[in-house]
């Protein structure tokens, strides 16, 4: 028994040196593994910032300003981590160019209406053959200068191109775009002018026959008629047609101008969109009493 003991004593020291080993071993692993990946992350912020600032140059000189601004931002994130005085200088550069460049961004406001002027608010718009905004917001979206075209797509509709140009700088420039619609239907005019310009043409030729057969009667009535002997039957007979002709004559002559000129006004009126032609009306009516004889005329416009 007593020769056993040394054994056990060795044993047991054996397995204390190995536990610490084992202790060192794994805390000189965590550092260093630590380390690789600090070692890594650091060689990644490195070369984001180096990337992004080169890069918001070169977009900057392409005039390329929306992605010039997105990689100034970047710049802006990853450099201030880094502790050298090259990174402090591309951080404050970064934050330079971001100021600059946002003042020289254009933004417009897209409008969309259809062929009624009613707003338009499903739908979608590309730029350039790209996709651009996902909905009709009308809200304010940054675009970089020169010319550009705009695609409407709305459901049930042909998608509709539009060319703008936009200057550098200006904001919030309002672009309305009225989507086509269907074409109007032609204008259907009615035939009422017609028939009233019509009927003042005829009776025009009315009143000039009457006014021939007065001018006829009057011949007579200087051939049979005189102040010594009076007049003859065929002298009375022709004045007697003259009083009923003349002021007939003198009605139609007037109430044949005025149908001329209310079918003309009614056509004018139709065609340049004033007011509706079933609103105006026009009449003639003969008036035969005791003591006279003539034409009214009457209307409303």
């Amino acid at each position: 028994m007593l020769l056993a003991k040394p054994s056990l004593k060795r044993a047991g020291t054996r397995a204390i040196h190995l536990s610490r080993f084992c202790i060192i071993a794994g805390v000189i692993g965590a550092v260093s593994a630590s380390l690789f990946f600090s070692s890594a992350a650091l060689a990644d912020t490195q070369q984001e910032c180096g990337d992004s600032y080169l890069k918001t140059q070169d977009l900057q000189d392409a005039g390329k300003l929306e992605e010039a601004i997105e990689q100034a931002q970047i710049c802006s994130q990853a450099c201030p981590k880094l502790t050298s005085r090259a990174a402090k200088e591309m951080t404050s550069d970064c934050a330079k160019w971001q100021t600059d460049l946002e003042s020289r961004t254009s933004s417009i406001i897209v409008e969309v209406v259809d062929a009624a002027g009613k707003p338009v608010t499903e739908g979608s718009i590309s730029l350039d053959g790209e996709p651009w905004l996902e909905k009709l917001d009308s809200a304010a979206h940054g675009l970089s200068k020169g010319p550009h075209t705009l695609k409407i797509n709305v459901k049930d509709a042909d998608p509709h191109t539009e060319g703008i140009v936009v200057k550098e700088g200006e904001k919030d420039r309002k672009i309305k775009i009225t989507l086509p619609g269907a074409e109007p239907p032609p204008a259907e005019y009615s035939i009422a002018p017609w028939i009233i310009g019509g009927a003042g043409v005829a009776v025009l030729l009315a009143s000039a026959v009457t006014g021939g057969l007065v001018i006829y009667d009057y011949n007579v009535m200087n051939k049979n008629c005189n102040e010594v002997t009076g007049c003859e039957p065929d002298g009375e007979e022709a004045v007697a047609r003259g009083q009923v002709l003349g002021p007939v004559t003198t009605g139609l002559l007037v109430g044949g101008g005025a149908l001329v000129a209310a079918g003309v006004i009614w056509l004018v009126v139709e065609r340049t969109g004033g007011e509706e032609p079933s609103k105006t009306s026009f009449f003639v009516a003969p008036i035969i009493s005791s003591d006279q004889k003539g034409v009214a005329l009457g209307g409303s416009w």
